[in-house]
C-alpha cells in the first residue's frame, strides 16, 4: 500500500514538471500579484558586474552592466534601466530570483540580435529556452522600439540567462515583475501524508520486531 502511496507521489511530482510558457505582455494573468523593480533608486552611470536590487540579483560573466538613463529619449525607457554596457565576444546576462518564480516579465529595449532566453530551476535543470526575435526583426522603431518578454512555468524557476552567442549587443532591461512561487496545497498535504506514512511505517516495523523477540 505504502508502495502505492509513493508512486501516486511520484506520477504528482512529474505532472508539475512542464515546460514553461512563454510571456509577451505585461498585462499576461500569470504576472497578476507580481513584485515590480524598475532599477529608479540605482545611481544614475553605475557600471557593475553583480548588484542586488531588491529580491534580484543582476549579474554578467563577461561583459560590464550599467544602471543608466542615457537612451530613455531614443528607445522610450522611464528613468533607470539596466544597459549591456561593454562590447564582446558574447552577451551573458542573468537575472537571479532571490526566491524561485512561477512568472517573470520585463520591458526589453534597443535589441538588434535575436536574444536566447534560458530558464533554471533550484537545482541549475533546464526547464526551457526560447528565442526572443531582434526588435528591427519585429517591425519596431523609435520610441516603439520596446517590447515585452517572460515567462510562466509549474516548475519554480530559479534564474534566467539571456545570451546572444557570439556577438554583442547593447540593449536595455527594465520594470522586471516577478511572482514568487509558493507551495501548493494538495503538494503539500501530499508530502505531509507522505512523512507521516513513513513515520506510521518505520513504528509499525518496530512493533514487529519486538514482538517477534518477545518483547513487551
Amino acid at each position: 500500500m505504502f508502495r502505492v502511496f509513493l508512486v501516486s507521489a511520484f506520477l504528482l511530482a512529474a505532472s508539475h514538471a512542464t515546460a514553461a510558457t512563454i510571456i509577451t505582455s505585461s498585462l499576461d494573468a500569470a504576472l497578476s500579484g507580481a513584485t515590480v523593480i524598475d532599477f529608479n533608486g540605482e545611481a544614475d552611470g553605475t557600471n557593475f558586474m553583480n548588484a542586488s536590487v531588491g529580491a534580484l540579483t543582476v549579474l554578467s560573466n563577461a561583459n560590464t552592466l550599467r544602471f543608466d538613463d542615457d537612451w530613455a529619449t531614443q528607445f522610450g525607457t522611464t528613468g533607470i534601466a539596466l544597459e549591456t554596457r561593454s562590447g564582446g565576444a558574447a552577451d551573458d546576462l542573468e537575472l537571479v530570483f532571490a526566491v524561485p518564480v512561477t512568472a517573470f516579465g520585463f520591458d526589453i529595449t534597443a535589441l538588434d540580435i535575436d536574444l536566447t532566453m534560458n530558464l533554471f530551476d533550484a537545482m541549475n535543470n533546464l526547464i526551457d529556452s526560447f528565442t526572443i526575435a531582434n526588435q528591427p526583426g519585429q517591425g519596431l522603431t523609435g520610441f516603439n522600439r520596446r517590447s515585452y518578454t517572460g515567462a510562466s512555468s509549474a516548475t519554480p524557476i530559479a534564474r534566467v540567462q539571456l545570451m546572444i552567442a557570439a556577438q554583442h549587443d547593447w540593449f536595455l532591461v527594465d520594470n522586471v515583475a516577478m511572482v514568487a512561487a509558493v507551495p501548493e496545497a494538495a503538494t503539500g498535504l501530499l508530502l505531509a501524508a507522505g512523512i507521516l506514512g513513513l513515520a506510521l511505517a518505520g513504528n509499525g516495523s518496530s512493533i514487529g520486531m519486538r514482538r517477534a523477540r518477545g518483547d513487551n
